[in-house]
């Protein structure tokens, strides 16, 4: 028995898996069996004590109260960083969301954790089924050039490769950046690049862009055709109605990204990287800092980049992109668009058509056709000035014009409305009830619709020479050839007769 003192101090220093081993060593040194030994063991020292089970005294809602603040935090700036929980502790106590003194940071950690909070979300992958059927668009500042000046002379900006991005200030004292737009071909993987100096992203960078991505002459790069789907995300651009007008004219359909997503912008962000790993950094590491060069320099080298680009793998295959897009023109033949976006982009707005047949639109007066007196319509004014109209109910468009008012002595009458109707009546003490009538449908011969009547080319000239008591038809024939070639029909032609005999009245 004097072993069993040593066995329970092995047994309390060993781990729950060395425990099984130290009772089978003494049960053959002892030559007693396992069970024998357990049994001794416990007569001597009682049960082994249990592992106590952990309650779970911090609510749940506690803990998800720390996970939000964490997240949000993880949003803001333009790299990820996550608030230290400590901190986010503090936060939430100061705030009032939860009691002080009942979380700790190794709680709150262990149990978010649980949770999932670091478990990262399953992605799947997707790729267009052909070439030009969808692209991906999107914006970003150069990493590694930087403007300088504007060279008023050659109407071009001065810029100078330097380690950090850095800003330019215009007269009008607007900070002016070197910002990069970029095109991406979902299949093939090829891109398309222009910079531009501006003060962030916005509808006149877009549109020129887009024109140049899908519209210019034909050169060495064939990324040159609208899609049928863009991919952008919901900035200046992409929630602008000038755009969205202008791609709904050549029909491109906007998708826009869900919010929050990172994993759904992941082949455009993943273009950026590359631009810079393979064209900027390249550029500054062979020339150093300080080196100058134009903005239309800048240009033709990343395009030379982008041709350069396209002799690479496209994703999924062992074939070039340019090999795989070349292809994919044959069996599926890009579409063209022969109008500039900024003739197509406009902006809809609603107005009411006053008595006076007139509406006011930006600070202006214009003139609208009487039958939308009293009715809504739509105006679009393109990037270029052009301003049009359309029918809210009927769709029917219509030239706006300015409003001039009419010159003194010339007037214009209106039919009487209901209310003129009902004043002269009783202006003239006419107060009548009339009987209702129930209207009898005669059926005969001798009341049935004649059949129009259709001349001869050559009877319609003569008809018409004699209804205006004419030497020849040739006078007038400036007038009525226009609807000869359209009807000849007499009710038609009369129509015209008798405005031209009150016009010479």
């Amino acid at each position: 028995m004097d072993y069993l003192p040593e066995i329970k101090a092995k047994l309390d220093k060993a781990s729950y898996r060395e425990k099984g081993g130290i009772i089978r060593y003494y049960a053959g040194v002892t030559g007693k069996s396992e069970k024998t030994l357990y049994r001794m063991l416990k007569k001597q020292y009682g049960s082994p004590r249990k592992p106590r089970k952990r309650t779970t005294q911090v609510p749940d809602a506690y803990i998800d109260v720390i996970a939000k603040i964490k997240e949000i935090s993880m949003g803001y700036g333009q790299k990820e960083r996550e608030l230290s929980t400590e901190l986010a502790i503090k936060q939430a106590v100061d705030a009032g969301l939860v009691p002080p003194g009942v979380l700790t940071p190794s709680t709150v950690n262990r149990r978010i954790a649980e949770n999932g909070f670091r478990k990262k979300k399953p992605v799947s992958r997707f790729v267009a089924e052909f070439c030009n059927q969808v692209h991906f668009f999107d914006m970003s500042r150069s990493e590694y050039i930087s403007p300088v000046a504007y060279d008023e002379q050659a109407d071009d900006w001065i810029l100078k490769t330097h380690p950090k991005s850095l800003r330019y200030k215009n007269k009008e004292g607007k900070g002016m950046s070197l910002w990069l737009a970029g095109l991406r071909d979902d299949r093939s993987g090829m891109v398309y690049f222009r910079y531009y100096m501006t003060t962030g992203e916005n509808v006149a960078v877009g549109l020129d862009f887009f024109n140049r991505a899908w519209n210019r002459p034909t050169d060495e790069h064939p990324l040159n055709n609208p899609p049928y789907y863009l991919h952008i995300d919901n900035g200046a651009i992409g929630s602008s109605k000038e755009f969205n007008e202008a791609m709904q004219a050549i029909d491109v359909k906007k998708v826009h990204n869900k919010p929050y997503n990172k994993q759904a912008m992941g082949k455009i962000e993943r273009m950026w990287r590359t631009l810079w790993q393979r064209f900027e950094l390249p550029l500054i590491s062979k020339h150093g800092p300080g080196h100058e060069l134009r903005l239309e320099e800048l240009n033709a080298l990343v395009f030379d980049y982008a041709l350069e680009d396209m002799e690479r793998e496209a994703p999924f295959s062992r074939l070039s992109k340019r090999v795989m897009f070349e292809r994919d023109l044959m069996a599926h033949p890009p579409r063209r668009f022969d109008v500039d976006l900024s003739f197509l982009a406009s902006w809809p707005e609603r107005r009411k058509v006053r008595n006076d047949l007139t509406f006011s639109y930006r600070g202006e007066i214009y003139s609208a056709p009487e039958r939308y007196y009293g009715k809504y319509i739509i105006v679009r004014e393109n990037r270029q000035g052009d301003i049009i109209g359309r029918g809210e109910d009927d769709g029917i468009l219509f030239e706006i014009t300015p409003f001039r008012p009419q010159t003194y002595g010339d007037y214009r009458g209106f039919k009487d409305t209901y209310r003129d109707k009902l004043q002269k009546e009783i202006a003239a003490g006419v107060m009548r009830m009339k009987p209702r009538e129930e209207k009898i449908t005669v059926k005969s011969d001798f009341t049935a619709p004649a059949a129009e009547t259709v001349m001869s080319d050559s009877e319609a000239r003569l008809y018409i020479a004699r209804q205006l008591n004419l030497e020849s038809y040739a006078e007038v024939a400036e007038l009525f050839d226009p609807l000869l070639t359209e009807r000849r029909d007499k009710e038609s032609i009369d129509r015209v007769i008798n405005v031209v005999k009150s016009r010479a009245v």
